[in-house]
């Protein structure tokens, strides 16, 4: 983000009906947006939804902040901590911060594991990084973007003259651009610790959720893909006609297109995060059905 925001940021917008506002509470996590690491990313969604998880079923969680001001010092406090990264916040004396991750992770540990795969799994691999933080916290690289940005930096610095700042060598690892940014560098050299593949994340590209709302924009955008556009070239971008081009608008509750057959336009209100709006997409495609 361009503007300063909290870590943790709740707010009256849930991008559901106000008829939903109960069932659905918008969270956002600003927190690690920049991450590139497939395991950094990985444990921030998944053991923050085992955590919620142990929230919502009212479990007595002792260890917990008083204050959420003191959570906010400590994280920027263990951010410029080279050793012990204690937590100062929580009681009277200092606790190791990963000792409080031990304590959700042995929470969650005994509510959840053993009831799927992907729970124990996110389980197991949140216990091998907590462990190897205390040990060896080296044997993350590529696991973790920290300590692959530390280790690349030394690295740099050991072999060659300090042409580039580290904060230089920081931005550039977070380059989007796979042929030029450093950690697609490190990726392509088999330095990141891969959880999927490239065939995955082209198969999510083209497949969204299918029992989301999500499903209806992403079967508009195939259709209307199929219909106007050669798909035999998967790697450039879809054109349509000129009455269509610009006119195309999708937010998280709304889909609208403009002159839509150059004389009316077609519109969906998605309210439901989980409905799939399956009648609207036939509607859609029978109201097409003449567009050339």
């Amino acid at each position: 983000s361009s503007e300063d925001k909290c870590v943790i940021l709740t707010r009256d917008e849930p991008h559901a009906s106000k008829d939903n506002y109960s069932d659905y509470i918008r969270l956002m996590l600003v927190l690690g947006d920049a991450n590139m690491c497939e395991v950094a990313g990985f444990l921030k969604y998944g053991t923050t939804a085992l955590v919620l998880e142990l929230l919502e079923d009212n479990s007595d969680l002792k260890l917990k902040y008083q204050n959420p001001r003191h959570a906010i010092n400590d994280l920027r406090s263990i951010s410029y901590q080279k050793k012990d990264r204690n937590v100062a916040g929580l009681s009277k004396n200092d606790i190791k911060a990963t000792n409080v991750q031990r304590y959700y992770l042995d929470m969650v540990s005994k509510h959840f594991y053993g009831r799927d795969f992907l729970t124990n799994f996110t389980i197991e691999l949140w216990d091998e990084t907590l462990s190897r933080l205390d040990n060896n916290h080296e044997s993350l690289v590529g696991w973790l973007d920290w300590v692959t940005k530390k280790n690349l930096i030394n690295s740099y610095y050991q072999r060659k003259k300090p042409k580039y700042q580290p904060e230089i060598i920081d931005a550039n690892y977070h380059y989007l651009n796979q042929n030029r940014g450093l950690f697609y560098h490190l990726q392509n050299n088999g330095l990141i610790k891969r959880l999927i593949t490239d065939d995955l994340i082209k198969y999510a590209l083209y497949n969204p959720p299918s029992n989301t709302r999500a499903n209806l924009r992403g079967k508009i955008i195939k259709y209307l893909h199929g219909k106007y556009y050669n798909q035999n070239n998967d790697n450039e971008i879809a054109f349509y006609p000129d009455h269509l081009g610009n006119s195309i608008n999708m937010d998280w509750m709304n889909l609208f297109i403009v002159g839509f057959d150059n004389k009316h336009n077609f519109s969906v209100r998605m309210t439901d995060p989980f409905e799939t709006y399956e009648d609207e997409f036939e509607g859609f495609v029978q109201a097409s059905s003449n567009l050339k």
